[in-house]
């Protein structure tokens, strides 16, 4: 009887690890000038990078590592990928020269903000919902705007030196956290070369 009363106390402590067992993921991106990598945001999970492996031609390169923060929504579908303007839930968190991550439903986006304009939001009887906000950015969105897509402002700016490097490669299992259910964006830049040879990241289920 102990025995019995052993495996299955065993079984449910390795059922409880298993589960709050964290979910790996790599990414990577290359380009000329620019090499970015977007980790989008999941709801009920927090990004911790834990290894970054770059490369660069430009000896001033950092790698430049940004999370979401205020959270804004899409209220007005827009289904031109040209469009420079978003309307938005609300101005609060919003201005000129900001960075935001823009989620959709097939892929995600940054893009940076020129200028804020109030606006009133309309409901259906004729009423005033709220003071939304007209988003003008610096160029096309490049994607389709729908109704109650999550729009985040980056932030928590942290850089690691790159400059002129093939493969450097930062590791530490909190090299960067992200704010819990917040997107995580990477950029670096060059003259005529640059990658994230392999990003790697963990979804961890609760915030630390």
């Amino acid at each position: 009887m102990k025995k019995i009363l052993i495996v299955i106390v065993g079984l449910a402590m390795t059922g409880s690890v298993v589960a709050q067992m964290p979910t790996f993921a790599t990414f990577s991106g290359s380009g000329t000038t620019a090499a970015t990598v977007i980790i989008p945001q999941r709801p009920t999970s927090q990004v911790r990078v834990v290894s970054v492996i770059a490369s660069s031609d430009l000896a001033s390169s950092t790698i430049d590592l940004y999370s979401g923060t205020t959270a804004r929504y899409v209220v007005a579908t827009n289904l031109s990928t040209s469009a420079t303007t978003m309307v938005l839930d609300s101005t609060n968190g919003l201005a000129s020269n900001a960075v935001i991550y823009v989620q959709s439903a097939i892929s995600n986006t940054v893009a940076t903000i020129t200028a804020v304009t109030a606006t009133n939001i309309w409901a259906g009887t004729g009423t005033i919902t709220n003071v939304g906000a007209i988003v003008t950015l610096s160029g096309a969105l490049g994607v389709l705007q729908a109704v109650n897509a999550e729009v985040e402002v980056l932030g928590n700016h942290v850089a690691l030196g790159l400059g002129a490097s093939s493969y450097k490669q930062y590791g530490s299992d909190g090299l960067y956290v992200g704010n819990y259910g917040r997107a995580v964006y990477i950029t670096t830049t060059a003259t005529n070369a640059c990658a994230f040879n392999a990003v790697t990241v963990h979804f961890d289920s609760q915030s630390n």
